[in-house]
């Protein structure tokens, strides 16, 4: 939305003061595998939610000219472009956010933003979540997945977080 809260609170003002209507939509809401997992949620099948868990990695060495590695450009790095989907995909199962821990950091890659972010959150009922986005880890180890974990079941779903309408479900009772 913005590159640093000052932006983003002018973004509001002058949205608040012209009467237009502004607001975040993040995609991955959409994907028919998180349609049907927030359906089952909703209707019990996985009794009370325990844990989320949203993981989203990749390589993405330094490159000339790339706007995500540039703190000045993207804002921020792994946690920025990964992170805040897979955040607002959590919450979107577990409720709203109550408490967060985070660890970012710079451990491989040779840009200006995090290529590890790690966030550990609390939820109102309870349940707590785990989010890692990471731009180093090597392609053939890179994971797409999402987990929830309830008293009834679990759902894990592979290939599901990121551009693609792709993936697969599975869950257990």
């Amino acid at each position: 939305m913005a590159m640093n809260l000052n932006q983003a609170e002018e973004m509001i003002r002058v949205c608040e003061e012209n009467r237009v209507k502004f607001t975040l939509d993040y995609m991955m809401r959409y994907h028919s595998h998180h349609r049907k997992i927030k359906e089952l949620i909703d209707d019990g099948a996985l009794g009370t939610l325990i844990m989320g868990r949203a993981q989203l990695t990749c390589w993405y060495p330094p490159m000339e000219g790339t706007w995500r590695q540039k703190i000045e450009l993207g804002g921020g790095g792994s946690l920025i472009d990964m992170g805040t989907h897979c955040i607002d995909l959590l919450e979107m199962f577990m409720g709203k956010v109550v408490e967060v821990f985070c660890y970012t950091g710079g451990l491989i890659q040779d840009y200006s933003v995090e290529d590890t972010a790690v966030v550990l959150l609390k939820f109102e009922t309870g349940a707590v979540g785990v989010v890692d986005n990471h731009f180093n880890i090597p392609d053939a180890s890179s994971e797409n997945r999402l987990e929830i974990y309830g008293s009834k079941g679990s759902i894990l779903a592979r290939g599901t977080i990121g551009q693609e309408s792709s993936g697969h479900t599975v869950g257990r009772p």
